[in-house]
């Protein structure tokens, strides 16, 4: 009896969790469909724009005690990334190394983040994101929307619970 109660408690926060990875696959499908940012079709993308989301969830509850959500979270990325880097054609001989590889570089985009949205730089954002090379044209459209998007979202999500967490797209 009891060991059913925990099974069920942990199905209720895997769907809460799935919905914030679920919105995330949303606006990255919004973004691809969108003709004006001009978004190159590839894996890379992708990766970073994702990053990018998940920075935006775990910088909005950076000073809140929701640790088992947002390691779920980063769990079903680094599911996704495995899944996504097989269908690359990487075998199971070398995929730990890949992932591996990724998992740095979203510790090192995260600490990156953190910096810029501590001062609201958009600046040093627009040129970092420029920097990743995912756009088909480098212009700031993509950028500067992604940066006030990160703002309004996390201004208006703080005061939320971690279920409720939104993103605010203009």
């Amino acid at each position: 009896m009891i060991l059913h109660y925990f099974k069920r408690n942990e199905n209720i926060q895997n769907e809460l969790d799935n919905n914030i990875y679920k919105l995330i696959i949303e606006i990255i499908n919004k973004l691809y469909s969108n003709d004006k940012f001009k978004l190159k079709k590839d894996f890379n993308s992708s990766f970073e724009i994702t990053t990018f989301l998940l920075f935006i969830v775990f910088f909005t509850f950076k000073n809140k005690s929701y640790k088992s959500e947002k390691q779920e979270l980063i769990n079903k990325f680094i599911n996704d990334l495995d899944y996504s880097l097989r269908n690359l054609g990487i075998g199971d001989m070398s995929i730990g190394k890949y992932v591996k590889k990724y998992v740095k570089k979203i510790y090192f985009r995260f600490d990156l983040y953190d910096k810029i949205f501590e001062k609201q730089d958009k600046d040093k954002f627009q040129i970092f994101f420029n920097k990743l090379e995912i756009l088909i044209n480098n212009n700031n459209l993509l950028s500067s929307y992604l940066f006030d998007l990160a703002c309004k979202s996390i201004k208006l999500s703080k005061s939320r619970k971690f279920n409720e967490f939104k993103f605010y797209l203009n």
